[in-house]
């Protein structure tokens, strides 16, 4: 038998861990263009791995858990549609149009 790469004891701590250390975003207040010119990702089996290259040409590396990986993925499309530059079928939108690029 293959041993599970993570158990539902990680899943209940991950999951306390995420809401007892979630940062707050009232102070942020975005100027310009975004920031982030390069994404990579790569899915382990108990993990996944982030690196985004900023506009300075800086790498930023960090690893999720599945869980913390899983709200983020869903908060991205959530919340990408609330703003409408994600349409209802998940692709790109340009806001306040039918364009989908």
């Amino acid at each position: 038998m293959i041993e599970a790469p993570f158990t539902e004891d990680d899943v209940e701590h991950w999951r306390d861990a995420m809401i007892d250390n979630a940062p707050s975003l009232r102070d942020v207040r975005p100027e310009g263009q975004p920031q982030i010119l390069g994404v990579a990702l790569y899915a382990g089996p108990d993990h996944l791995v982030v690196r985004l290259r900023t506009a300075e040409g800086q790498d930023l590396t960090f690893t999720m858990n599945p869980v913390a990986a899983r709200v983020l993925g869903a908060a991205i499309i959530g919340q990408g549609q609330e703003a409408g530059w994600i349409s209802p079928t998940g692709s790109l939108a340009i806001p306040g149009t039918n364009i989908e690029p």
